[in-house]
């Protein structure tokens, strides 16, 4: 979340309703100069609860004021759950672009993704509500990139398992067994798992 486009974006719908900074204060419960520091960008983390008062205050989109590349009159029969992750799914494509990735599902409405280098090899598989929380949270960090995204572990793990083996967590718990079968014969690689 840039603080200073959120700022900038507050300025432009409320100059655009012809309403006040009282007059949005006064309506969602806070102080004037709360308004004030929202649109200077002087709130380094914008709440959420605060971001949606004053969208409902000036009847624009939530999303849109958030940041989000969205339109930014609301369709009243948007749903801005959709419309929030369709912008977040964006900007993580756009992400990933840096690196010549991509993000790719089966469907619009499928909820797992997987991620493709510049040679069409699967580097990560996420489900959704892996990966949108984790980027929103690096986002509120203001520290998204790549390689905080799609970490490590499931990086290697999920490239494992496209290339064809199976992973299973060692009995005691404190390992994985990466098995695997080939024309050669069988076996397995035990990898200490790092806690």
């Amino acid at each position: 979340m840039d603080v200073h486009e959120i700022g900038n974006r507050i300025k432009q719908a409320r100059t655009l309703r012809n309403y006040t900074l009282d007059d949005i204060a006064h309506e969602i419960g806070v102080a004037k100069s709360t308004i004030q520091r929202y649109e200077n960008g002087l709130i380094r983390r914008p709440k959420l609860p605060v971001l949606q008062a004053i969208a409902q205050s000036v009847q624009v989109n939530p999303a849109w004021l958030a940041g989000y590349d969205v339109p930014m009159e609301q369709n009243d029969y948007e749903d801005t759950t959709i419309a929030k992750r369709d912008a977040a799914l964006a900007d993580i494509e756009k992400i990933l672009q840096t690196k010549k990735y991509s993000l790719c599902c089966e469907s619009y409405d499928d909820n797992f993704f997987t991620i493709k280098n510049a040679f069409g090899q699967t580097i990560a598989g996420l489900y959704d509500y892996e990966l949108l929380p984790r980027y929103e949270a690096l986002k509120q960090n203001g520290n998204v990139t790549i390689d905080l995204l799609i970490s490590s572990e499931t990086a290697f793990f999920r490239y494992v398992e496209s290339i064809g083996y199976y992973i299973a967590k060692d009995t005691l718990g404190s390992d994985f067994r990466i098995e695997y079968s080939n024309k050669y014969g069988n076996g397995f690689i035990k990898i200490p798992l790092i806690h």
